[in-house]
């Protein structure tokens, strides 16, 4: 059930069209960040975009291991360009989700000043979807991986479904 209403908050989240951006007050100052990390055990870590070509050089082998390269490069840039000057879609931190309380307080934090929250499990989008610019990604490859199922589960529009939980 918690990982429903992750999605549908998620689904909230990327409704809006214009998210806060480092360059804007409304971007959290290094004490509201520092309060996340507290908040998620001090696994939050800031993406230093200031050096990204290393993941052009990372052994695609090894990009399971950490949040933000991927086995396809060229998608952490716009639109997945072979182009080596196109935009790098980095996010700006990492939480390495431990629990679902780490998730819940990824988005609320992401909620109250506005960042693009985005997710990656064990692997990525070739399309680029599970990262984004200035975004707050939540990695949940280390999330215990629990299956439920709930038959007959209501949305809030009063649709029925059977569904399925999965954790990272």
């Amino acid at each position: 059930m918690i990982f429903v209403l992750l999605f549908i908050s998620l689904a909230v989240t990327f409704a809006s069209s214009q998210y806060c951006q480092p360059s804007e007050n409304c971007w959290p100052d290094f004490s509201e960040w520092a309060l996340l990390n507290q908040t998620v055990g001090g696994f939050l870590f800031r993406v230093e975009t200031e050096y990204p070509e290393i993941c052009d050089y990372v052994n695609s082998s090894l990009t399971s291991d950490q949040a933000v390269c991927m086995q396809a490069p060229e998608c952490l840039r716009t639109q997945c360009s072979f182009l080596p000057h196109a935009k790098l879609e980095l996010p700006s931190y990492v939480i390495h989700v431990q629990s679902v309380q780490d998730v819940q307080a990824g988005i609320l934090f992401a909620r109250k000043f506005d960042i693009q929250t985005v997710v990656k499990s064990t692997g990525h989008d070739f399309n680029g979807r599970s990262t984004a610019s200035n975004a707050l990604l939540l990695w949940t490859q280390t999330l215990p991986n629990p299956l439920e199922v709930i038959q007959g589960y209501e949305s809030s529009c009063g649709d029925t479904y059977d569904v399925v939980i999965v954790g990272g």
